[in-house]
Parts: structure tokens; C-alpha cells; sequence
């Protein structure tokens, strides 16, 4: 899951917890062709995987609540929560250091990205297990990039600049 939209190969309920959650500044903030794109990709992979995610929280409730469930009042809000957890210097494109701060970003930020990567491997871990107390036949359901081309998700726009 290192990438948002694997090359090929079978899709799970991890790769769709992963969207979510690492996907949501796509969906809601890149250019428009881009963020359709992502936003159709994650509806297919939820459709093929047979959960229901929306990013729209009414919308979210809506499919969730359905028969007896009740949603997690938080759970529409994990995604933009999601993408603050970066290391200290994340997100930056070109930095110049001042004097000694080469230094002691040697020293911290191996660790900071450690746990960072591990603080977001935890967060789509506890998506997860959410999704599965509402759809639990999505933990063996699986599908591939192949199959949502055929389903009409095309190929990425090629965007000059993303956002």
C-alpha cells in the first residue's frame, strides 16, 4: 500500500481503508479531473469490495445506518484527521536548513518517520475493523485494477499540477 492506485494486482479491504484515509486530499482538494478520478475509483473499489464509504458525513450515515447499525459519530472526520500525521518537515518541497538543523534532523527524524508510518498503519488498521462490524463479508472480497477499468474507471487524467 505504499501508493495510492496499485499497477495490478488483487484489491482488499486494506487497499480500500488506505484510499480512505491517504486518498481523501485527492478526493476533496486536487484538481477536478483528478479528484473525479479518485472519487470514482474509491466508490468502485467499495462497490466491488461491498462497503459503502462516502466522504460526505450525511451521505456516510445514510449507508451506514442502515438496519441496526449506529456509525461512529467521528468517523467521517478520521480521513482529514488522517492527513496531518506527517513527519515535521512533510510536505515541504524545497527547504534550506539552518545552521545545526541538518544535524539534528539526522538525529530525530529517522524516528519521526518510523512512527509516523506506524501511527498511519494503525489508523487504517482501526478503520478497518470499524468497517468490518458493518460489513463483515468484505474482509475475503477482493477485486483488481483490471476489473475497474472494465467497470469504466479509465485511466488518471494527466494533470500538469495536482492541486
Amino acid at each position: 500500500m505504499s501508493t495510492l492506485l496499485p499497477e495490478e494486482g488483487i484489491l482488499t479491504l486494506d487497499d480500500a481503508c488506505w484510499h480512505i484515509l491517504e486518498g481523501w486530499h485527492l478526493r476533496t482538494n486536487a484538481a477536478e479531473r483528478l479528484a473525479d478520478y479518485h472519487r470514482l475509483f474509491l466508490a468502485l473499489l467499495c462497490r466491488e469490495l461491498g462497503i459503502e464509504w462516502h466522504d460526505d458525513g450525511a451521505e456516510l450515515r445514510k449507508a451506514w445506518e442502515s438496519g441496526s447499525f449506529r456509525m461512529p459519530g467521528f468517523l467521517p472526520s478520521l480521513p482529514e484527521r488522517f492527513t496531518r500525521l506527517s513527519a515535521p518537515d512533510g510536505g515541504y518541497l524545497e527547504y534550506t536548513p539552518v545552521r545545526g538543523e541538518t544535524e539534528v534532523g539526522t538525529r530525530h527524524l529517522p524516528a519521526l518517520l518510523q512512527a509516523t508510518h506506524a501511527l498511519k498503519k494503525a489508523w487504517t488498521a482501526y478503520l478497518r475493523d470499524l468497517l468490518l462490524l458493518r460489513w463483515p463479508e468484505a474482509a475475503t472480497r477482493t477485486t483488481t485494477m483490471s476489473r475497474l477499468h472494465g467497470l469504466g474507471l479509465g485511466e488518471p487524467p494527466n494533470e500538469g499540477s495536482y492541486f
